[in-house]
């Protein structure tokens, strides 16, 4: 048995969190420099027996910061005929 198939409930797991992006435009908004920091409350609960070596009872935070820089030569964000997106 595989405690990840999803046509099993072989835990209950419960995530909250969010997540935060800001960045500036700049040389009239052709490029973007993102900065993101995203963080999560995980809660596994409720393991079946079978699993208890696989998967642990509990509560962990997960935390991560990303950075992303783009270029956008599109002539419409809603309606583009030409130009790229590269991210």
């Amino acid at each position: 048995m595989n405690p990840f198939d999803t046509s099993l409930a072989a835990y209950v797991e419960k995530r909250t969190g969010g997540a935060v992006r800001v960045g500036p435009r700049f040389q009239e908004d052709k490029y973007q420099l993102n900065l993101t920091y995203s963080i999560s409350r995980i809660t596994i609960q409720n393991v079946q027996n079978q699993f208890t070596g696989m998967l642990t009872e509990g509560t962990s935070i997960q935390s991560s910061f990303s950075a992303e820089f783009a270029r956008d030569t599109r002539d419409s964000i809603w309606d583009p005929t030409r130009g790229t997106r590269l991210s």
